[in-house]
């Protein structure tokens, strides 16, 4: 019995100790773990905007069923878009709006732990490759700084409903999906990252304008008529109007308008050799080059360039002479107008699913050929003290257009100078690129030749039943 006693006491014992670890062992609750982080930041040391010097954004394209990437980066002393092959980009400030924008972010609420949950929440990672899933992926955005290391990382999914500004945010690689207020200002739009007057002109600067209407059908060209148009006494003018017409100069002040705000939807490299050719004449170039230009609608022959829709020149106030050459039109969207894709394709369903798009081809160059050059005058002789006043006063008529002449002459000097300048800085950045400008853009630049014209207004004495009226004269007054 004695016996019996002492080992239900050892068990009693051991039950007791076992009891007492397991209660001083025992992990903290989730649901305990879950209340201590809400609230906390995400990424509490990221308080500098101006540390980022990456931003990558990735979206999942649910019609192509792949992810579409935006990359922006500063390298080499400027701002470029890698995912655009290296298209440069004004970003500046609106990645220190970015950067801004995703600094002090909360967990303000716990919403799940289940993998299960991330497809209705909106948080599959958009580059996950082991999912299968083609809806649900968010859009992760990763902020580095200039040595590359990660700054933030988060995966923004569906907007959180009920809660106006809340969305579904999930950390990449963790599994813990979160509701979080937060204010994003970021676009992938290739358009809103790039300088958007890419002509760099202003609309009252453009003084001439020529159009070379052709169009190249199975290599063939077919002329149209040319239409030259140049600012004389500070008015539109051409050289000839069809007869009972005359030119509508609010057509020449869209077409300039639209010039001055020309804006790019895309680019494509071109071959370094091309490009080099283009900076640097006689560099030479080669049958990859050839091809570049007609897979984009433009044509080498016997040492001219030729597109499928003719060409705008533009000349401006400097002498800076802009060649606009109209390629090839294809349909997309989104990332395959930007940086383009193998599905750049005039196929029906690309017609259906995409907008219409025009490739363009320019150049600048320094042509002051239609300027007139400012003559210059001899220095008047100043009269003697005895010289009397009518040889005074031509002296003083002469000093005035002598000195009115040097004015003028310094003035051609700068513009000169600043024409140059300009030319050499958009033809070394014009050379490396094709670039895609909207089918309603081209629309409004590429106008055609009648629409220049309008019927010529009759006098108010000519309306009245087409007939002119007789001239009107006083009565005799009698004697």
């Amino acid at each position: 019995m004695k016996k019996e006693s002492s080992i239900t006491l050892i068990f009693l014992i051991t039950a007791a100790i076992l009891c007492t670890a397991s209660f001083i062992l025992k992990p903290k609750s989730t649901a305990s773990s879950i209340f201590e982080e809400q609230g906390e930041e995400f990424y509490s040391s990221f308080t500098d905007p101006l540390k980022a010097s990456e931003l990558l954004i990735l979206e999942f394209n649910e019609k192509i069923g792949a992810t579409i990437p935006f990359n922006i980066k500063f390298e080499n002393y400027q701002w470029i878009i890698p995912s655009h092959s290296g298209y440069k980009a004004d970003a500046k400030d609106r990645m220190k709006k970015v950067a801004s924008s995703l600094i002090g972010l909360k967990k303000e609420e716990v919403r799940s732990d289940q993998p299960s949950d991330h497809k209705d929440l909106g948080v599959i990672d958009p580059s996950d490759t082991k999912s299968s899933e083609l809806s649900g992926r968010g859009t992760k955005v990763t902020l580095k700084d200039k040595s590359g290391q990660s700054l933030v990382s988060y995966i923004f999914g569906k907007d959180v409903e009920g809660k106006p500004g809340f969305k579904y945010v999930r950390i990449p690689g963790k599994n813990r999906t979160y509701a979080t207020k937060v204010s994003l200002d970021f676009s992938t739009k290739f358009s809103d990252w790039v300088e958007t007057n890419i002509l760099e002109i202003s609309s009252s600067d453009i003084k001439r304008l020529h159009y070379r209407n052709y169009s190249i059908t199975d290599g063939k060209i077919k002329e149209d008529k040319d239409i030259k148009l140049s600012i004389i006494s500070d008015k539109w003018q051409v050289g000839k109007a069809p007869e009972g017409k005359e030119l509508d100069t609010s057509k020449v002040d869209d077409v300039t308008s639209a010039l001055s705000s020309l804006k790019i939807s895309g680019v494509r490299k071109k071959p370094a050799g091309l490009a080099k050719e283009l900076k640097v004449s006689g560099s030479g170039i080669d049958r990859m080059d050839i091809m570049s230009l007609q897979s984009k609608g433009f044509y080498l022959a016997e040492g001219q360039l030729f597109s499928n829709e003719g060409e705008l020149n533009v000349w401006d106030k400097d002498a800076v002479h802009y060649t606009i050459r109209f390629g090839d039109l294809f349909f997309g969207s989104g990332f395959e107008i930007s940086a383009g894709s193998s599905k750049e394709k005039d196929s029906e369903k690309a017609k259906k699913d995409g907008s219409a798009s025009r490739y363009i081809f320019i150049m600048a160059e320094y042509d002051s050929s239609y300027l007139k050059p400012v003559i210059l005058l001899q220095v008047p002789k100043e009269p003697g003290k005895d010289a009397d006043d009518k040889v005074k006063k031509e002296y003083e008529t002469k000093k005035k257009e002598y000195d009115e002449r040097q004015t003028k002459l310094k003035e051609w000097e700068e513009s000169v100078k600043r024409g140059k300048e300009q030319a050499l800085k958009l033809n070394t950045h014009f050379a490396d690129w094709y670039y895609v400008i909207s089918g309603e853009d081209y629309d409004k630049i590429k106008v055609k030749f009648s629409s220049f014209f309008k019927d010529i207004e009759k006098k108010e004495d000519e309306k009245k039943d087409g007939v002119k009226a007789p001239p009107f004269t006083l009565p005799k007054l009698g004697n």
